[in-house]
């Protein structure tokens, strides 16, 4: 399963790269960038808790 999440976060983070690199608005570009990082930053925390809770 994390295996799975971590293969999410890639290809969310790539997408978002590939996006800011094509020619569309600065708005798009930060709010896609802006998605991504806050979807890692969750996903890093929920396992971070898992793994303290396993203490």
């Amino acid at each position: 399963m994390k295996e799975l999440l971590t293969d999410k976060v890639i290809l969310c983070n790539a997408g978002a790269i590939t996006i800011s690199f094509m020619d569309i608005e600065a708005i798009l570009k930060l709010t896609l960038l802006s998605a991504s990082l806050v979807y890692t930053l969750i996903k890093l925390y929920k396992e971070y808790k898992d793994i303290n809770d396993d203490k």
